[in-house]
């Protein structure tokens, strides 16, 4: 019977550490993709071991978008002949041109 304290404790703790966590599924807001947008012309870069992606407004030319998940993103090349699958964990930066992102003008 003196353990029954103790277990309760540890039961209460663990009932207050598994508290539920925002997703980017869930807060858009919040996700790393928040200022793309389907459709957008990029360029990929390849690092090695992780991806760099530069938003192009404007310009004909690069990779399109063509889907964006909570935690990836589905890029074709130009000719529509190669589509790359890039989880989140792949990208190291995303940039834009002069700052801007993409739609604004």
């Amino acid at each position: 019977m003196k353990k029954t304290p103790f277990l309760f404790l540890i039961v209460a703790l663990a009932c207050c550490l598994n508290t539920p966590t925002v997703d980017a599924a869930d807060n858009p807001k919040a996700s790393v993709f928040k200022h793309l947008k389907k459709g957008q012309i990029v360029t990929l870069k390849d690092n090695g071991n992780n991806f760099s992606i530069q938003v192009l407004p404007n310009l004909p030319i690069g990779h399109k978008i063509v889907e964006i998940g909570a935690d990836y993103l589905v890029i074709e090349d130009a000719a529509s002949a190669f589509t790359f699958y890039i989880p989140v964990t792949s990208i190291k930066a995303i940039s834009f041109l002069n700052g801007k992102f993409g739609g604004d003008k």
